[in-house]
């Protein structure tokens, strides 16, 4: 069964170039809410001007599991901050390393497939934004 992801971009090329990297490795993928719930993602993206889907789905039992990617500005630490400690994943910034996030999903894919990310994997990602886990 492919993997889900539910894109909430306000930008249209990097929601584009987000939703393409998905399709292109398989993954199941929409940037409509409303169909959210029936496609029951595994990862949601977010824009870093919207924590307050961050926070709801956060607290919300059914979803505070979600792996949730927030991507903003690059020096936005006080949005970075936060994002990371309302319980994101990963902060990663714009302009979007499409190679990072690349090494984001396969890791987020190992999660919850079994296969651990590879070595140059691990370091895209640790140059990109310190996971919060």
């Amino acid at each position: 069964m492919p993997l889900t992801s539910l894109i909430c971009l306000d930008d249209p090329g990097l929601c584009g170039a987000v939703l393409d990297r998905f399709q292109t490795q398989g993954w199941r993928t929409t940037t409509k809410v409303h169909e959210a719930a029936a496609l029951q993602p595994d990862l949601v993206v977010i824009d870093a001007r919207a924590l307050y889907l961050l926070e709801a789905l956060k607290s919300d039992p059914r979803t505070a599991r979600l792996s949730v990617v927030v991507i903003g500005g690059s020096g936005d630490w006080d949005l970075k901050g936060r994002s990371l400690k309302l319980g994101a994943l990963a902060y990663l910034t714009r302009p979007l390393d499409l190679a990072a996030f690349d090494a984001l999903t396969r890791f987020i894919e190992s999660g919850l497939r079994g296969p651990e990310i590879d070595e140059v994997d691990a370091r895209r990602l640790g140059a990109v934004a310190p996971l919060a886990r």
